[in-house]
């Protein structure tokens, strides 16, 4: 028997665009920084940073590579953040470090923009803020 993962939408911040896209993703001395834009605003002087500074593990696809996820949803997956109960990849990480965290309390965590599926695994809400986007000089 196949088991189906259930993804509930998830409010990070009021405001938050329907659709968003990732402008960075920064895994580093402050943890695991995903800055993200609004898929159709015009001002792109601002990203939503969602911040986990505590994460047990995220990964990072393509959405053309999730086909299999998206088939259970015929109606479509329409909001950008989730959380993802019965999830196969939780049970798989439970398994692969023997069951010691199981008591934990770990959520999986689900970002689909128009372009990438961000899932982390943390026993934490992340942080998150608007911040200025910074302008680039080369």
């Amino acid at each position: 028997m196949n088991k189906v993962e259930k993804y509930t939408s998830w409010t990070l911040i009021d405001n938050q665009p329907k659709k968003m896209i990732v402008d960075g993703l920064h895994d580093d001395e402050a943890g695991l920084r995903i800055l993200l834009k609004g898929a159709s605003e015009s001002d792109e002087s601002l990203l939503l940073q969602v911040l986990f500074d505590s994460y047990i593990s995220y990964r990072n696809m393509d959405e053309s590579y999730r086909a299999g996820t998206f088939d259970n949803y015929p109606e479509g997956l329409s909001d950008t953040f989730y959380t993802v109960s019965k999830s196969t990849w939780l049970d798989w990480f439970h398994k692969e470090s023997k069951n010691i965290y199981n008591d934990r309390g770990i959520i999986h965590y689900s970002i689909i923009t128009v372009a990438d599926c961000i899932d982390i695994l943390s026993e934490f809400p992340p942080d998150v803020s608007w911040i200025k986007k910074c302008k680039r000089s080369f």
